[in-house]
């Protein structure tokens, strides 16, 4: 079985909620990769960013400075 092509997800995804609206935190990586970050919506609309990262805490902590900063409303698009 090859395993090249796995994708290894961060236990620090999750749902993050705000004055009634939620998205999910997104954090993953190709195996000895470095990690990405994505925030996606209940329209799984979703903003990937082009910056990686080195570790799956800096990029857990730019996803809530990011949603701190720009507001969770940023992150919501429309239905598909």
């Amino acid at each position: 079985m090859n395993n090249t092509n796995r994708v290894v997800h961060s236990d620090l995804e999750g749902l993050f909620s705000e004055g009634g609206k939620t998205v999910a935190i997104r954090i993953y990586r190709q195996p000895d990769q470095i990690w990405t970050l994505e925030i996606a919506d209940e329209f799984d609309n979703a903003t990937i960013y082009e910056t990686s990262f080195e570790s799956e805490e800096e990029a857990y902590a730019e996803a809530l400075d990011l949603l701190k900063t720009e507001g969770i409303n940023a992150f919501i698009g429309h239905p598909r």
